[in-house]
Order: structure tokens, then C-alpha cells, then sequence
């Protein structure tokens, strides 16, 4: 297992949370979209997001339709002194998910910390 520590610019528009991991390689001439080398979507076991910024909303959802008005999961804004909202998944002993399978929508040039441990 190992344990990777990342941050996500989010842009104003619906992103997949894998955008976060670094590329190893373009995918191949004629691959299909989103053919990208497995590293670069890995298998998590746990993760936890946290709104770096702490003054916007930031939105979970299943697929490119996350809205302020279709979430699962949403980050919501604090006051300076309460710890910063964060949305945790697993651990889990059995099985996984990938990042790709997580989309979010947040205010353009604010962040996300991410800590995920990876399979």
C-alpha cells in the first residue's frame, strides 16, 4: 500500500477527482478516451478530502452532472476557528475505488487536499 498526499485545483466545472494524480504517460496513438495507464487511477482502499480553501462549497457526485442541486456529498464552508469540513471513504479491507469514479465541482482556483492510500 502506499500513501499519497495531493492537491486539486478545481476549475468552475465539473472535474473527476483523478485529475489530482500525477500522468506517468499520454495514453497511446488510437487509444480509446480515458484509456490512461493504471497508476495513473489507482485502486484506493481509503480517502480523505478536505477544502483547503475552507470559503466556498465544494460538491461530490458519481458523474459529470454534480451540481449544487445534484450531490452526494458536499463540503460546506466554517467559521475560522471550527477544523475544516472533509469527506472520508473507507478504510476498506475488501475491495476498492478508484478516483476516477468521484466527480467534483467547486469554485474556479480553489483546493483541494487530498490524502488517499492506494492498493
Amino acid at each position: 500500500m502506499a500513501y499519497r498526499s495531493l492537491q486539486l485545483t478545481l476549475n468552475g466545472t465539473p472535474q473527476r477527482l483523478d485529475t489530482a494524480w500525477p500522468k506517468s504517460a499520454a495514453p497511446l496513438a488510437g487509444a480509446a478516451p480515458g484509456s490512461e495507464p493504471q497508476n495513473d487511477d489507482p485502486a484506493l482502499c481509503q480517502l480523505q478530502v478536505q477544502n483547503a480553501s475552507n470559503a466556498n462549497v465544494v460538491y461530490f457526485g458519481g458523474d459529470n452532472t454534480v451540481s449544487a442541486t445534484n450531490f452526494g456529498q458536499k463540503l460546506v464552508t466554517v467559521g475560522a476557528s471550527t477544523p475544516y469540513d472533509q469527506l472520508s471513504l473507507g478504510p476498506f479491507d475488501a475491495g476498492h475505488f478508484k478516483p476516477s469514479g468521484i466527480w467534483v465541482l467547486g469554485t474556479n482556483n480553489d483546493k483541494l487536499n487530498i490524502i488517499a492510500i492506494e492498493y
